[in-house]
């Protein structure tokens, strides 16, 4: 499995200013890129992401490379992000850390739906668990409503 390495790596690392013994938020943790770094300088990090592949892939990846660092790592939507540290105990955090965006592993895995070199259904979620797909999306919506979900969403 290919997750991306993160962009400006050295620069969010720097600009988190990562102390040791301190705990971090990964709310988009991908293939773990910041969160080995985070753990790297000392820091303990809580992790979410709404990909289970994600999910674990970076628990594996983890457990291979920093098994004795402080780390967990759950499948979460960061748009829960206050009731899921509640219910974790994760308490005055240091840093909190969105890579936002599509992961090359969502772009490059076969259907997931995500690029258009492949030829199969749209889809598009981030967790393949949700019930609606981009196609329902398209082939439920009428203009107007497709008109106003691309104006809203469609950075």
């Amino acid at each position: 499995m290919k997750f991306h390495q993160p962009v400006l790596l050295k620069q969010t690392i720097d600009f988190l200013n990562i102390k040791p013994g301190e705990v971090y938020i990964d709310c988009t943790v991908g293939g773990a890129g910041h969160t080995m770094a985070i753990l790297e300088k000392g820091g303990k990090v809580f992790g979410l992401d709404r990909d289970p592949e994600a999910v674990n892939f970076s628990k594996e990846r983890l457990m291979n490379v920093c098994p004795r660092a402080s780390w967990k790592i759950i499948k979460g939507d960061f748009t829960d992000l206050e009731k899921i540290i509640k219910e974790h105990g994760v308490h005055s955090p240091a840093g909190i850390l969105l890579d936002l965006g599509v992961s090359s592993h969502q772009l490059d895995t076969k259907g997931r739906g995500f690029s258009f070199l492949k030829d199969e259904p749209l889809d598009m979620r981030m967790d393949p668990q949700l019930a609606v797909t981009a196609a329902d999306l398209i082939n439920g919506l009428h203009k107007g409503e497709l008109n106003e979900l691309f104006s809203r969403l469609g950075e």
